[in-house]
């Protein structure tokens, strides 16, 4: 121990304050005092022993609410906050649909309370922002809803600044207000008092909270909104009838608010709470009591944002499923999406990372052979290679008008749009339909043939050729200076003798193209464009896979880096082509369905055609607080 460091405890021990000393991994050394003083005393005293003069520059801290669950309600701010997020700290409330939008390099911390274990306590989450924040990060604190509604995130808040840590607020869309509009109940109505009442019901039973005086709720004007109050729902109901609150007071219960699950249940408060259990209800689930319910009759016909669930309870294909996507790209998941549009509850689990090629050798050759024009083919089998073949061209100095007269092929329709994001228009084709190499042209291998000709008569080109066509222009009737002259350029289709096709891939991934187009007779050239990096899925979501219905592989690198993870299969496995369905079975994995149409949408109808056929009961992911 230093010498000042012993000065310190010894301070604290003539004032009978207990000392417990905690290391951490990041710092050189750290020091977490437990005693009787307030949390900002303290967060003080943290500050003195954790950021010694000479330590790492702080981070900061953002408190970020991600909204009641369902992906579209996250905020564009919560969007840039989770791109620059070094570790992210979250609970089960949370759900996982943030995921999808953090790095594959941030550190994932489940700091969540859950059944048979110890529980996290928020002491340890807050010594946990702080120690992270110190060491120079930048920590996301990820919370359900909003950050500051019946949630400890302004204790959070308090210990980080009392320790000298910068903190930012994110507001999240609370449940309170999100849960009773998607199911169509106005909390305000100018038929009605303008008040509006939240209460949280999950430690109503506890002491740690002042006595709510309940004769007063219950004769307040306006709708109460209960929040965490399922468990407790038989408690609050008794005693706000107790208090006065009239038995016949209309209640709706809106369960899994702005997910797939989303369903709406009504009652009357004397009997409220005996028929929501008959019916089943569970966590999560907002309750609303007032006059205001019986608007929902009135409501119009509402329709559904993306990805939130249709308040009328329709029937879908794949309502009741828990579906795997494993992922190996950021921002939305345009599968996650249309599985989520047919009811199916979606697990995003990334197992892959990419990054540029260690070696740019392979693109610059690349480049310079598309000059020369001694490419005639360039076949792409995903969107995600033809993304980063164009991204691997900018790389090296070059763009798609390298590409000028190269014969394009994609073999799967998610490659074909990534090509027509870039103007580029490809043949579709697909396994088994490739094109067989063509004869060598008579020809020389031109990329572009430049004809030039001075007004009155005849000019050498800058290919050292002549031509007397007509329509050219030059600056002036007599000079032989053909750096002035304006010349016609005229693409012609490269073709060269050694049908010679370029096929993009992930290095140390098998490629099938290869060997298909080498039987249609093409000198093939493997292009590695990008490098794959398996990732570790984090705990908690290991044990949300194990009860999962089925999954579906978008690409057979995922296939591949799935069965390696080691989690569990599920009962129905579904890959998007051939390919994908090849490397999975490589892999060991049972593969059910393939559909005929190699895309999402085929993907998706496949595991529909499969869903048709079983019915599936099982309990979605979340669990009740």
């Amino acid at each position: 121990m230093r010498e000042d460091d012993a000065r310190f405890f010894s301070c604290l021990k003539r004032n009978n304050a207990p000392v417990v000393a905690v290391c951490h991994k990041d710092l050189p050394r750290l020091w977490h005092v437990k005693c009787d003083f307030s949390p900002v005393c303290e967060a003080s005293f943290l500050t003195v022993l954790l950021y010694p003069q000479g330590m790492a520059q702080k981070g900061r801290v953002v408190l970020l609410g991600v909204g009641p669950g369902g992906p579209g309600l996250i905020s564009l701010a919560a969007l840039d906050v989770l791109q620059t997020a070094d570790v992210v700290l979250y609970d089960r409330l949370a759900g996982p649909a943030f995921r999808r939008f953090v790095r594959p390099t941030t550190e994932l911390v489940d700091v969540g309370k859950r059944p048979g274990r110890t529980d996290v306590t928020q002491d340890q989450i807050s010594q946990r922002l702080v120690a992270e924040a110190l060491a120079g990060r930048t920590v996301v604190r990820v919370k359900g809803g909003d950050p500051l509604i019946f949630g400890r995130g302004f204790e959070e808040a308090v210990m980080c600044t009392a320790a000298g840590v910068p903190v930012q607020i994110v507001p999240g869309i609370s449940s309170a207000l999100a849960a009773p509009a998607v199911a169509g109940v106005p909390l305000t109505h100018r038929g009605l008092p303008p008040m509006l009442t939240i209460l949280s019901g999950h430690e109503v039973a506890t002491k740690e909270r002042p006595a709510l005086d309940w004769a007063h709720i219950a004769d307040t004007p306006g709708p109460i909104v209960l929040l965490m109050s399922v468990r407790n729902f038989q408690l609050l109901t008794q005693r706000l009838l107790a208090a006065g609150r009239s038995p016949d007071t209309p209640v709706a219960a809106v369960e899994w608010a702005t997910t797939p699950q989303q369903r709406c249940l009504r009652s009357r408060l004397g009997v409220a709470a005996t028929e929501f259990a008959a019916a089943g209800l569970s966590s999560p689930a907002v309750l609303v009591i007032g006059e205001n319910v019986a608007f929902q009759d009135e409501a119009p016909d509402l329709v559904p944002a993306p990805e939130v669930a249709d308040p009328a309870g329709v029937s879908r294909g794949l309502l009741g499923w828990n579906v795997l996507v494993p992922r190996s790209r950021l921002g939305p998941s345009t599968l996650a999406m249309l599985l989520r549009a047919e009811g199916a509850h979606v697990l995003e689990v990334p197992v892959l990372a990419f990054c540029g090629p260690e070696n740019t050798q392979g693109l610059t050759s690349f480049g310079e052979a598309l000059d020369a024009g001694a490419v005639d083919l360039v076949a792409c089998s995903s969107g995600n290679r033809a993304d980063w073949l164009l991204q691997g061209l900018v790389s090296v100095g070059r763009d798609v008008r390298s590409l000028a007269g190269v014969r394009l092929l994609a073999t799967q329709t998610d490659a074909v749009r990534a090509l027509h994001r870039a103007s580029l228009l490809p043949e579709t084709v697909s396994s088994g339909t490739l094109p067989v190499a063509p004869l060598p042209a008579p020809r020389a291998p031109l990329g572009f043939s430049r004809e030039a000709e001075k007004v009155g008569g005849q000019a050498k080109s800058r290919d050292g050729m002549t031509s007397s066509a007509s329509g050219v222009l030059s600056f002036g009737e007599d000079t032989q200076d053909t750096e002035n002259e304006l010349y016609l350029l005229r693409e012609e289709p490269r073709h060269t003798s050694r049908n010679r096709a370029v096929v993009p891939a992930v290095a140390g991934a098998s490629e099938s193209l290869l060997d298909e187009l080498a039987r249609a007779g093409w000198n093939v050239e493997r292009l590695d464009v990008v490098c794959a990096t398996r990732l570790s899925v984090p705990s908690d979501l290991q044990a949300k896979a194990m009860e999962a219905d089925a999954v579906v592989f978008a690409s057979s690198g995922t296939a591949t880096a799935y069965a390696a993870s080691g989690l569990p299969v599920p009962p129905v496995v579904v890959c998007i082509g051939p390919r994908t369905k090849d490397a999975a079975e490589a892999a060991s994995l049972q593969v059910n369905a393939v559909p005929h149409q190699h895309d999402l949408e085929g993907a998706v109808d496949a595991l529909l055609s499969h869903a048709a056929r079983r019915a599936v009961t099982r309990e979605y992911f979340f669990e009740d607080p």
